[in-house]
């Protein structure tokens, strides 16, 4: 009987550490619910609404972890060598570092982040920017309006801040539409009687040099930002196309180094003369008109600052070429000579 009796306890035992241990496995399953839950990413398609995503295998995962902008470039760079032989299929998602706060992104970061989001889009990618540092993914996506640009297909995202004008593609077909809308934009956030011409100069010359030699494949965006605190214009220019040291190199049919053919391509009156609307000015129109510049090209940066100016080679390939200005619209003559911009 005592035997009988114990064996008889033994099932009672079992099932209660079976609802014991179904209980435990219980509460695992929902705190693994809820971390994964609270520790995946939430995505902004741009091509889409927002959606609650796990990274995946095959996910392509882009880190920006700060907004200084020689890192910045460089590490658009390594995201480009690394996957221009990639296939279409992968999920591109596009994170930034809590470091990094809306105000730090300027026309640079703008400009050449279009560039990437487009290199991706043009290899049937599906791109998304994440929520993980939700006051900059407000910025690009909402105010600068990266979304309204790839998901609605407008041909130049709207911003909704005034100091912002609209992330512009850069078609030549489209340009004497966005001479007309940039001088507009000039006009009512800077006034109407000063003359633009230095500024329309500069724009010009960053513009040809897409046209005419960068052949970027339609990979062209431009970016332009008014401080009203210290009265500068920023503007940003980048193409994902050869770089200026490659069509110069082919121009002149020589071996120079990216170096060398950036310090030929700023002499005045340069130009590979490939197009008919290039002027020959080459780019020293830029470093004449403006306060500071930088340019990045193939393997080659150039730097203007406090009116002296740097070439050196890099230790990354950029691909194509990304240019960066300011003029300082308090220089500017109190004369009203600008009708529109002339390309």
């Amino acid at each position: 009987m005592n035997v009988l009796s114990r064996s008889g306890n033994i099932p009672r035992y079992r099932k209660d550490g079976d609802k014991l241990l179904v209980s435990c496995l219980w509460v695992l399953l929902v705190a693994c619910e809820l971390f994964v839950l609270n520790s995946a990413p939430i995505f902004v398609n741009l091509f889409g609404n927002c959606n609650l995503q796990l990274y995946l295998c095959n996910m392509i995962h882009i880190l920006f972890d700060k907004a200084d902008k020689v890192r910045w470039v460089r590490n658009i760079a390594s995201f480009v060598n690394l996957h221009c032989n990639s296939t279409s299929g992968e999920e591109v998602v596009i994170d930034f570092s809590n470091e990094i706060l809306p105000h730090e992104l300027k026309p640079f970061h703008l400009a050449s982040l279009a560039c990437l989001v487009q290199f991706f889009v043009d290899k049937n990618f599906p791109v998304s920017i994440s929520r993980d540092n939700k006051d900059v993914c407000q910025y690009v996506c909402d105010t600068c309006g990266f979304s309204t640009y790839w998901r609605l297909g407008f041909r130049h995202a709207l911003s909704t801040e005034k100091s912002i004008f609209s992330l512009w593609k850069i078609k030549d077909d489209e340009k004497d539409i966005f001479a007309s809308e940039v001088t507009k934009y000039f006009k009512c956030i800077i006034g109407e009687d000063k003359d633009y011409t230095p500024i329309s100069t500069c724009l010009a010359e960053a513009y040809n040099n897409v046209f005419d030699h960068a052949q970027a494949n339609g990979n062209a965006f431009s970016a332009i930002y008014y401080n009203q605190k210290n009265g500068k214009i920023n503007v940003a220019i980048c193409d994902f196309g050869i770089s200026i040291p490659s069509s110069v190199r082919a121009f002149l049919e020589n071996e120079t180094n990216d170096k060398e053919a950036l310090e030929i391509a700023i002499k005045k009156n340069f130009t590979v003369q490939s197009q008919q609307n290039n002027r020959g000015f080459g780019l020293d129109n830029i470093l004449t008109n403006s306060d500071n510049v930088r340019l990045f090209s193939k393997g080659a940066c150039l730097v203007k600052i406090d009116g002296k100016q740097y070439i050196s080679q890099t230790d990354f390939n950029f691909t194509g070429t990304l240019i960066d200005f300011d003029i300082d619209t308090q220089n500017l003559e109190e004369e009203d000579i600008l009708t529109d911009f002339d390309f």
